[in-house]
């Protein structure tokens, strides 16, 4: 099963002026929990957080070079003190409010 590692952009900006100080310039590090998620689970809760229902089907089609697991490296980022605050159903629920008041604008 393919997976990702979803981290809400929000969770780490919130962070970012308390974990990324000078004294770290030019430190790179990634944007992930180090959690991996099935695509499935991720687009399930994503449905379900959007009040969706249906069938999520995959093909099964695997395309060259397309890694099938994705999990972010994080041990630089715990380093220097960051940990995921939004879990992944908070970070797909928070996603749904957003892109629904978005739509209720739009229309």
């Amino acid at each position: 099963k393919d997976t990702v590692d979803f981290q809400p952009n929000y969770d780490g900006s919130q962070q970012e002026p308390s974990v990324l100080p000078s004294a770290f310039p030019n430190f790179l590090v990634n944007g992930g929990t180090g959690i991996a998620t099935t695509v499935h689970d991720f687009a399930s809760g994503l449905a379900q957080a959007l009040g969706v229902s249906g069938e999520i089907a995959f093909s099964g089609e695997v395309r060259a070079g397309d890694p099938l697991h994705y999990k972010a490296d994080v041990i630089r980022a715990t380093q220097i003190g960051f940990v995921p605050k939004v879990s992944l159903s908070e970070g797909l629920a928070r996603y749904a409010a957003w892109v629904k008041s978005t739509t209720e604008k739009a229309s």
